[in-house]
């Protein structure tokens, strides 16, 4: 029983190696929305508004919100790990644009049959618009850093390995530990916008394409997680502090908040070693990797559906605001089982809209466009002699 479990097990892996496929970055990419979620449920959701009466529950709050506030620089340092290593797909870029239109426009038409009332004219215009009225910001930031991948790629693979550490070390140093100061002091040096813009989401692919490109360097999983718990906690630790002095020096609490964005130091360290940890990962049990196959393709339309504006506006937002008043040692799995109902609701119902889209054959038509632009690609470079 034992040498068969081990032989099914390695027969997993050299299957997961044979594909070209990454089931740690896999995993990541499921963690990483989850996280995200857990974000929303604390912020807009209302959970870790503070209340005199609980202090604690406020900074337990806060504590789950830097742990998992590296999510989004998970996501856009996948995305240069992962592309770096494969060709560019445009096709990929198209099956992106159907999907968020398909939720855009479908969620809000269904909410106009059912209350019309609840869609006003912004709505309607973000859903028709969604990339272009910021209706999804990340979406917006996300298609113009894609659309430029395959030139920063051939940049990046011109690069020697040195220089690629210099490059991922000058990133980190000018972009977040450069502009920490600045950020605290409400100065947006670099003008990141918090990392809410294309430039920190560009920095972010550029240097996850950096580590993509190195030599694999395998560390015990437990270095990695020290990095990431102890990042966090000292992002943590100064927030919660900064907010006591002020508090108790100026009447008021300041600057805690400004510690804690995409491009401070505590949290990009953070994910540079969640992407690091997960990367090495392999999984062994079939099962595991099964699951982990189905819940992957679905996590755009977890983001795509929670944070659509109707949802945002009339069902995430004050929703968990009652947990405000639970004690701290409830406040955090009531956040975990609340953005699990979210994510998994969010997740089956992508599953009907997979069903269409394979009903439609709409990955048929995106690879004829990879295809055809691949082509149009590979003429142009025996024309201008093969460079």
């Amino acid at each position: 029983m034992v040498e068969t479990g081990k032989r099914k097990s390695a027969e997993v892996v050299s299957a997961a190696r044979a594909s070209g496929r990454n089931d740690g970055i896999d995993l990541l990419r499921i963690v990483s929305m989850f996280m995200i979620v857990c974000l929303h449920v604390l912020g807009q959701g209302g959970a870790m508004r503070r209340l005199s009466s609980r202090p604690a529950t406020y900074n337990a709050a806060w504590l789950l919100e830097v742990l998992c506030f590296g999510s989004v620089n998970l996501y856009g340092m996948i995305s240069g790990y992962v592309g770096i290593r494969t060709d560019f797909k445009a096709g990929r870029i198209l099956r992106i644009f159907f999907q968020l239109y398909f939720y855009s426009i479908l969620m809000t038409g269904i909410t106009w049959l059912i209350s019309p009332a609840l869609v006003d004219r912004e709505i309607v215009i973000g859903s028709l618009f969604p990339l272009s009225m910021n209706t999804y910001w990340y979406m917006s930031a996300y298609v113009v850093a894609f659309v430029f991948s395959p030139f920063v790629n051939r940049m990046i693979r011109a690069l020697s390995d040195w220089e690629k550490r210099v490059l991922a070390g000058l990133l980190i140093g000018v972009f977040s530990i450069w502009t920490f100061m600045p950020r605290i002091l409400e100065t947006d040096t670099m003008s990141l916008v918090a990392g809410y813009s294309f430039v920190w989401l560009e920095v972010l692919y550029v240097l996850g394409a950096c580590l993509g490109s190195l030599p694999a360097r395998k560390r015990r999983a437990g270095v990695y997680a020290a990095v990431y718990l102890l990042s966090a906690a000292a992002g943590w630790a100064l927030k919660i502090g900064l907010e006591e002095y002020t508090r108790r020096v100026m009447g008021e609490a300041m600057y805690g908040r400004k510690v804690i964005s995409y491009h401070s130091p505590f949290i990009l360290i953070g994910s540079i070693a969640l992407l690091l940890w997960f990367s090495q990962i392999r999984l062994c049990s079939g099962r595991i990797r099964e699951l982990v196959r189905f819940l992957a393709p679905s996590t755009l339309a977890v983001y795509l559906i929670h944070v659509h504006p109707v949802s945002w506006q009339y069902l995430i937002k004050g929703a968990a605001s009652s947990m405000t008043y639970l004690p701290w040692p409830l406040l955090i799995p009531a956040v975990l089982l609340a953005a699990l109902g979210i994510y998994l609701t969010c997740s089956l119902a992508d599953r009907l809209r997979i069903s269409l889209f394979a009903l439609c054959r709409v990955d048929a038509l995106c690879g004829r466009v990879t295809r055809w632009v691949q082509e149009l690609r590979d003429r142009n470079r025996n024309a201008d002699g093969g460079q």
